[in-house]
Protein backbone atom coordinates (compact mmCIF):
# COMPACT_ATOMS: atom_id res chain seq x y z
CA UNK A 1 0.00 0.00 0.00
CA UNK A 2 1.09 3.41 -0.75
CA UNK A 3 1.15 6.08 2.21
CA UNK A 4 0.00 9.46 2.17
CA UNK A 5 0.16 11.39 5.46
CA UNK A 6 -2.87 13.33 7.06
CA UNK A 7 -1.02 16.68 6.59
CA UNK A 8 -0.56 16.13 2.84
CA UNK A 9 -2.08 19.10 0.72
CA UNK A 10 -4.04 17.26 -1.42
CA UNK A 11 -6.07 16.71 1.42
CA UNK A 12 -9.01 19.13 1.52
CA UNK A 13 -10.05 19.64 5.52
CA UNK A 14 -13.37 21.39 6.38
CA UNK A 15 -14.40 22.63 10.14
CA UNK A 16 -11.57 22.80 12.47
CA UNK A 17 -8.17 21.19 12.76
CA UNK A 18 -5.21 20.52 14.60
CA UNK A 19 -1.86 19.86 13.47
CA UNK A 20 -0.04 17.63 15.42
CA UNK A 21 3.01 16.32 13.56
CA UNK A 22 2.15 14.28 10.93
CA UNK A 23 -1.68 14.10 12.50
CA UNK A 24 -4.50 15.90 12.23
CA UNK A 25 -6.96 16.19 14.75
CA UNK A 26 -10.67 17.16 15.14
CA UNK A 27 -12.37 19.65 16.82
CA UNK A 28 -16.00 21.46 16.94
CA UNK A 29 -18.29 19.44 14.80
CA UNK A 30 -17.99 17.04 12.31
CA UNK A 31 -15.09 18.20 10.87
CA UNK A 32 -14.25 16.56 7.57
CA UNK A 33 -11.58 15.81 5.06
CA UNK A 34 -12.40 15.02 1.00
CA UNK A 35 -9.98 14.02 -1.96
CA UNK A 36 -10.30 12.11 -4.83
CA UNK A 37 -8.10 9.08 -5.01
CA UNK A 38 -7.65 5.57 -7.52
CA UNK A 39 -7.44 1.81 -6.87
CA UNK A 40 -9.18 -0.37 -5.20
CA UNK A 41 -9.12 -0.37 -1.78
CA UNK A 42 -8.50 2.85 0.69
CA UNK A 43 -7.13 2.86 4.43
CA UNK A 44 -6.72 4.94 7.15
CA UNK A 45 -4.84 4.71 10.37
CA UNK A 46 -6.53 6.83 13.39
CA UNK A 47 -5.24 8.03 16.40
CA UNK A 48 -8.30 6.94 17.63
CA UNK A 49 -10.97 5.35 18.98
CA UNK A 50 -13.10 7.20 16.72
CA UNK A 51 -16.17 6.83 14.75
CA UNK A 52 -16.58 8.44 11.30
CA UNK A 53 -19.22 8.64 8.77
CA UNK A 54 -18.16 7.91 4.88
CA UNK A 55 -18.67 8.71 2.13
CA UNK A 56 -17.41 6.64 -0.70
CA UNK A 57 -18.48 7.54 -4.52
CA UNK A 58 -22.08 9.09 -2.68
CA UNK A 59 -22.28 5.33 -0.59
CA UNK A 60 -22.75 6.44 2.68
CA UNK A 61 -21.92 4.67 6.02
CA UNK A 62 -20.75 4.86 9.70
CA UNK A 63 -17.67 3.32 11.03
CA UNK A 64 -17.30 3.22 14.55
CA UNK A 65 -15.25 3.17 17.07
CA UNK A 66 -12.23 2.87 15.05
CA UNK A 67 -8.54 3.21 16.49
CA UNK A 68 -5.38 2.04 14.37
CA UNK A 69 -5.40 1.00 10.60
CA UNK A 70 -8.88 0.22 9.38
CA UNK A 71 -9.80 -0.77 5.69
CA UNK A 72 -12.27 1.86 4.71
CA UNK A 73 -13.45 0.73 1.47
CA UNK A 74 -12.49 -2.69 -0.35
CA UNK A 75 -13.47 -4.55 -3.70
CA UNK A 76 -13.94 -1.26 -5.80
CA UNK A 77 -13.55 -0.88 -9.47
CA UNK A 78 -10.43 0.43 -11.13
CA UNK A 79 -10.19 3.74 -11.51
CA UNK A 80 -11.19 7.59 -9.54
CA UNK A 81 -13.39 7.43 -6.73
CA UNK A 82 -14.20 10.14 -4.41
CA UNK A 83 -14.11 10.08 -0.14
CA UNK A 84 -15.23 12.20 2.35
CA UNK A 85 -14.70 11.05 5.70
CA UNK A 86 -16.28 12.41 8.87
CA UNK A 87 -15.09 12.93 12.66
CA UNK A 88 -18.50 12.25 14.60
CA UNK A 89 -17.86 13.22 18.20
CA UNK A 90 -14.85 15.33 17.57
CA UNK A 91 -13.26 15.96 20.69
CA UNK A 92 -9.37 17.77 19.80
CA UNK A 93 -7.56 14.43 20.63
CA UNK A 94 -8.66 12.08 18.10
CA UNK A 95 -7.98 11.96 14.39
CA UNK A 96 -6.85 10.75 11.33
CA UNK A 97 -2.75 10.34 11.13
CA UNK A 98 -2.59 8.88 7.38
CA UNK A 99 -4.21 7.00 4.26
CA UNK A 100 -3.38 4.30 2.10
CA UNK A 101 -4.15 3.18 -1.50
CA UNK A 102 -3.24 0.18 -3.27
CA UNK A 103 0.49 0.52 -4.55
CA UNK A 104 0.81 2.38 -7.74
CA UNK A 105 -2.38 4.34 -7.01
CA UNK A 106 -2.88 7.85 -5.54
CA UNK A 107 -4.72 10.48 -4.08
CA UNK A 108 -5.12 13.92 -5.10
CA UNK A 109 -7.60 17.00 -4.35
CA UNK A 110 -11.06 17.30 -4.29
CA UNK A 111 -12.11 20.32 -6.42
CA UNK A 112 -15.40 21.34 -5.79
CA UNK A 113 -17.86 22.13 -8.82
CA UNK A 114 -18.15 25.93 -9.83
CA UNK A 115 -22.02 25.88 -8.05
CA UNK A 116 -20.77 24.24 -4.62
CA UNK A 117 -20.78 26.82 -1.65
CA UNK A 118 -18.46 26.59 1.26
CA UNK A 119 -21.37 27.23 4.60
CA UNK A 120 -20.21 28.20 7.97
CA UNK A 121 -22.64 27.90 10.71
CA UNK A 122 -22.04 29.34 14.02
CA UNK A 123 -24.54 28.99 16.83
CA UNK A 124 -25.60 26.76 19.84
CA UNK A 125 -27.22 23.41 20.59
CA UNK A 126 -30.05 23.97 17.93
CA UNK A 127 -27.15 24.49 15.39
CA UNK A 128 -25.05 21.55 16.54
CA UNK A 129 -27.69 18.67 16.60
CA UNK A 130 -27.55 16.45 13.87
CA UNK A 131 -30.18 16.58 12.56
CA UNK A 132 -30.48 20.33 12.42
CA UNK A 133 -30.67 22.50 9.06
CA UNK A 134 -26.73 22.84 9.77
CA UNK A 135 -26.57 19.42 8.20
CA UNK A 136 -29.63 18.60 6.03
CA UNK A 137 -29.21 22.17 4.28
CA UNK A 138 -25.76 21.30 2.69
CA UNK A 139 -26.31 17.29 2.20
CA UNK A 140 -29.17 18.68 0.65
CA UNK A 141 -27.75 21.22 -1.84
CA UNK A 142 -24.43 19.39 -2.00
CA UNK A 143 -22.89 22.37 -0.46
CA UNK A 144 -20.18 21.74 1.77
CA UNK A 145 -19.94 23.19 5.37
CA UNK A 146 -18.49 23.90 8.65
CA UNK A 147 -19.71 23.74 11.86
CA UNK A 148 -18.64 26.08 14.80
CA UNK A 149 -20.93 25.53 17.45
CA UNK A 150 -21.95 24.23 21.09
CA UNK A 151 -24.75 23.52 23.05
CA UNK A 152 -25.62 26.62 25.63
CA UNK A 153 -23.04 28.43 24.13
CA UNK A 154 -23.71 32.62 24.53
CA UNK A 155 -22.33 34.92 22.06
CA UNK A 156 -20.98 37.25 24.86
CA UNK A 157 -18.40 35.91 27.30
CA UNK A 158 -19.65 35.63 30.92
CA UNK A 159 -23.11 34.60 29.83
CA UNK A 160 -24.74 30.88 29.03
CA UNK A 161 -24.44 27.28 30.67
CA UNK A 162 -22.93 24.85 28.84
CA UNK A 163 -21.07 23.83 32.14
CA UNK A 164 -23.70 22.40 34.40
CA UNK A 165 -21.41 20.53 36.78
CA UNK A 166 -20.00 23.93 37.33
CA UNK A 167 -22.33 25.23 39.97
CA UNK A 168 -19.87 28.96 40.50
CA UNK A 169 -20.45 28.62 36.65
CA UNK A 170 -16.59 29.10 36.46
CA UNK A 171 -14.90 29.18 32.46
CA UNK A 172 -17.84 30.74 31.08
CA UNK A 173 -16.61 31.42 27.77
CA UNK A 174 -19.26 33.16 24.38
CA UNK A 175 -18.45 32.93 21.52
CA UNK A 176 -17.00 36.12 21.17
CA UNK A 177 -13.88 34.45 22.35
CA UNK A 178 -14.54 30.75 21.09
CA UNK A 179 -15.01 31.44 17.57
CA UNK A 180 -11.40 32.19 17.27
CA UNK A 181 -10.51 28.55 19.36
CA UNK A 182 -9.61 25.67 17.61
CA UNK A 183 -10.93 23.84 20.03
CA UNK A 184 -14.19 24.33 21.38
CA UNK A 185 -14.53 25.55 25.28
CA UNK A 186 -16.02 21.55 26.13
CA UNK A 187 -12.84 19.97 25.06
CA UNK A 188 -10.14 22.83 26.60
CA UNK A 189 -11.65 24.91 28.88
CA UNK A 190 -10.63 25.31 32.68
CA UNK A 191 -10.18 27.73 35.57
CA UNK A 192 -8.36 27.78 38.41
CA UNK A 193 -10.54 29.46 41.72
CA UNK A 194 -8.51 28.87 45.11
CA UNK A 195 -6.23 26.23 43.55
CA UNK A 196 -8.85 24.14 42.63
CA UNK A 197 -9.25 23.49 38.96
CA UNK A 198 -12.53 23.36 37.03
CA UNK A 199 -13.24 22.59 33.43
CA UNK A 200 -13.78 19.42 31.00
CA UNK A 201 -9.75 18.99 30.80
CA UNK A 202 -6.62 18.21 32.36
CA UNK A 203 -4.97 21.73 32.25
CA UNK A 204 -1.76 19.56 32.12
CA UNK A 205 -2.88 17.70 29.07
CA UNK A 206 -4.57 20.73 27.08
CA UNK A 207 -2.47 22.61 24.35
CA UNK A 208 -3.49 25.37 25.54
CA UNK A 209 -0.93 27.82 23.82
CA UNK A 210 -1.91 26.06 20.59
CA UNK A 211 -4.94 27.11 20.93
CA UNK A 212 -5.21 29.85 18.29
Amino acid sequence: MAKVPATDAKLTYFGRWQTKGVKKLGNWNRPYVKFNFTGTTLMARFDGPVSVDVNIDGEEFVLAQQDGLVTIKSGLSEGTHSASITIRAADGTTGIESFFVDKGASIFEYIADSDVKHIQFIGDSITTDGRSYSYTIPKQYGHDYSIISMSSIALQDGSGWYNSSQIDRACLVGMESAYFDVKSPKDNCYYQIDGKTYGYSNPAATDWADNK
